[in-house]
């Protein structure tokens, strides 16, 4: 594609108004055989970019499958309908659970659940786009594409304490599974420091204390549970997801990154998109603007890599990993893992996150 990159000419008058048609940009008459100028294409590309990052609509028609982590709507209308339970709340908010065992309908009204008190961290939960394998999540994306995958932490079940509402973690059943299918994570400001995790009763009082790993080097200031880590079957190496450092974190939340779970999940080109600049707040309305594009901003660049080990791990050596979860410490995050059974049996309990000043 060809682009004008100097001022405009002054037009020729031909004599003949039929021969020169004029168009209406944001206000300004511009004779129609001309081209916008380079900068002036980008900037409308970026805001284009943007605008379709998110958007609402009142309905929504779509022909093949929707992959979500998550929906939410107040009526559902469909055909078939396939689940691997029903949860039904009564008055007071209490879920009883309909599963299918053995062929048998049960129906489990008896039990506790853990809630996540979030205090005054947001906590995220990560999308996974590939829910048939979890490796397929995290391969070929950058260290920020990979955080701003995570999403603000929500259920369908609350809890209320200490005037916060906490969402729903994991049924206190006491089986040895994970608490969250889904990596959590939590970040904490630079000036304090995640500590540790803390069981609490729904008096607030005390259970258990849950220790963390510490970040290499550096207080730890962000936190992620259950987040997978992959061994290479033949030699026990390990294999780490990259997340930014807190500092990079901040010094690119401002610029417009498409999160990959917005993406198509039968990408060609390996689930690896470009990172693309925030849009200008306003557009010049002069296609002729010849504002110059900076160097450090160009439509198609990545986002510096800000973690460790992850760039020679692609789908062409994915076979030769396995998927494990442990405890484990990294240069820019620790993670830890919660199992249900880390908690008390059919007891309402409350995980938070505690922090301390560094």
């Amino acid at each position: 594609m060809a682009f004008k990159t100097k001022k405009r000419l002054p037009a020729q008058d031909t004599g003949n108004e039929t021969d020169s048609t004029t168009s209406s940009i944001g206000g300004n008459s511009t004779s129609s055989n001309v081209v916008a100028t380079q900068s002036w294409v980008v900037n409308a590309l970026k805001r284009f970019w943007d605008w379709t990052r998110f958007f609402a609509t009142e309905q929504l028609k779509v022909a093949g499958s929707i992959n979500s982590g998550r929906v939410k709507t107040c009526e559902l209308e469909t055909n078939d309908l396939y689940a691997h339970r029903f949860m039904l709340l009564d008055d007071d908010g209490i879920p009883a659970v309909i599963t299918l065992k053995n062929g048998i309908l049960d129906v489990d009204y008896d039990f506790q659940d853990v809630f996540m008190y979030t205090g005054e961290l947001p906590v995220f939960n990560y999308v996974w786009r590939f829910p048939d394998s979890t490796i397929d999540n995290f391969i070929g994306l950058t260290p920020y594409e990979t955080y701003v995958n995570f999403i603000p932490f929500t259920s369908n079940e609350n809890a209320e304490m200490e005037g916060k509402t906490c969402p729903r973690l994991c049924s206190a059943d006491g089986k040895d599974e994970l608490a969250s299918k889904f990596p959590l994570l939590v970040k904490c400001p630079r000036t304090r420091r995640i500590a540790r995790l803390e069981v609490l009763d729904e008096d607030g009082e005390l259970v258990k204390s849950i220790e963390i790993p510490e970040t290499e080097g550096s207080p730890t200031r962000i936190l992620t549970i259950n987040m997978p880590c992959f061994k290479r079957t033949d030699d026990d190496s390990v294999e780490y997801v990259c997340l930014p450092s807190s500092g990079t974190i901040e010094e690119f939340n401002n610029n417009g990154v498409i999160p990959p779970f917005l993406r198509p999940t039968d990408c060609e080109c390996g689930c690896h998109h470009p990172f693309v600049p925030p849009a200008p707040e306003t557009l010049s309305p002069d296609i002729f603007d010849d504002t110059p594009i900076q160097d450090q901003e160009p439509l198609f660049d990545d986002v510096p890599d800000g973690g460790n080990g992850w760039m020679d791990f692609d789908k062409t050596t994915k076979d030769q990993y396995e998927t494990s979860y442990e405890n484990y410490a990294t240069r820019t995050y620790s993670n830890v893992i919660l199992k249900k059974s880390d908690f008390n049996l059919n007891q309402k309990q409350f995980l938070s996150i505690v922090t301390e000043m560094v």
